[in-house]
């Protein structure tokens, strides 16, 4: 599952845009496998989430080698711990707008 969220940004860095172009891939394949919907309370939570650690990162652009770092290794990387940026709850609310306007109207 983490090779095909990497093959999904095309071998370029993780952005808000190939996260979408990740969550219309994801969905296709659990309602091809049956899975039920979500309730819209975790349909929300599940969106939160997939911009979560993008909103964290507090980067523009995620990278592989950042990437790997925090979902193999576990840990996060150095460039995101040393990142001063504040990061917000209303920061998280507006990138998970943006991966809505993606997942709708871009993909």
């Amino acid at each position: 599952m983490f090779q095909a969220l990497l093959d999904d940004a095309g071998g370029g860095p993780v952005t808000i845009q190939t996260l979408a172009k990740t969550y219309v891939r994801r969905k296709k394949e659990c309602k091809r496998s049956g899975a039920p919907s979500f309730p819209f309370s975790l349909w929300v939570v599940n969106l939160i989430q997939t911009v979560s650690f993008y909103h964290t990162a507090a980067m523009s652009t995620l990278s592989k080698e950042t990437m790997t770092t925090f979902y193999v290794e576990e840990r996060f990387p150095d460039a995101i711990l040393q990142n001063l940026k504040k990061r917000t709850l209303l920061g998280l609310v507006w990138d998970t707008v943006i991966l809505m306007n993606y997942i709708v109207f871009r993909t």
